[in-house]
């Protein structure tokens, strides 16, 4: 109802539509034999961009051609869990969630 009132009261009206896709939640799990240090680093196509990632960690603008990237550096232990380095945090995995926006402009006219 609000979006008729705003065609009708404003005859040459703007409607952004954003659809949205959203991939899964994929997660990295990493094992080793025994305990060493790595780092793990995940770059989005240009119209992909983050929006979960565990644990936290900065987003990064991508080099040239490349979109989002973000970094960790962690420990991995040979009983399969993992120690972020930077925070000292026990977790299990790391993982991370992104979506694609899609903007398209439509313009109405409406005549009175």
């Amino acid at each position: 109802m609000g979006v008729l009132w705003v065609i009708t009261k404003y005859p040459l009206s703007r409607i952004h539509l954003i659809v949205r896709l959203r991939g899964g939640k994929p997660v990295f799990y990493l094992f080793a034999p025994v305990s060493l240090d790595a780092s793990v680093e995940l770059s989005l196509v240009p119209r992909w961009s983050f929006s979960g990632i565990y644990p936290v960690t900065p987003i990064k603008s991508g080099r040239a051609g490349m979109g989002e990237t973000v970094s960790w550096r962690v420990r991995v232990h040979p009983e399969g869990h993992l120690t972020e380095l930077s925070t000292g945090l026990d977790i299990a995995y790391l993982c991370w969630e992104a979506m694609y926006v899609f903007f398209m402009n439509l313009y109405l006219q409406v005549f009175l």
